[in-house]
């Protein structure tokens, strides 16, 4: 999320690519998507290996993870947040999909029992 807000111009240049160059902005999201998507698995197994939270996270939680941080990436940008300005506004991102997750992992747990 935090590179979308890097620099004025990178945010300008960027939302000027996305609207007038369609290959463009679908190239990026693929990319994007896959990269993000790659750092969310990469921490799952680094944080919980070999566990029924490995499992059930890359099905139920980090495809809604991977789009809502490529949404909001795209939308700090779009409204021309800094880094530090962006910064509490992902760490309550980041917040909010910490609860979610565990909610549904406690979910889970109790549905398989």
């Amino acid at each position: 999320m935090m590179i979308c807000v890097a620099g004025e111009a990178s945010a300008i240049l960027m939302s000027w690519a996305l609207l007038e160059t369609p290959e463009f902005a679908t190239d990026l999201y693929r990319n994007e998507s896959g990269s993000v998507r790659g750092l969310w698995d990469r921490e799952f197994a680094r944080r919980f290996p070999a566990s029924r939270t490995r499992e059930i996270a890359p099905l139920h939680i980090v495809p809604h993870a991977v789009n809502t941080c490529l949404a909001h990436g795209l939308w700090l940008a779009t409204l021309r947040h800094t880094p530090e300005s962006a910064e509490p506004l992902a760490r309550q991102f980041a917040i909010g999909i910490a609860k979610s997750a565990s909610t549904l992992l406690g979910h889970s747990k109790n549905t398989l029992h």
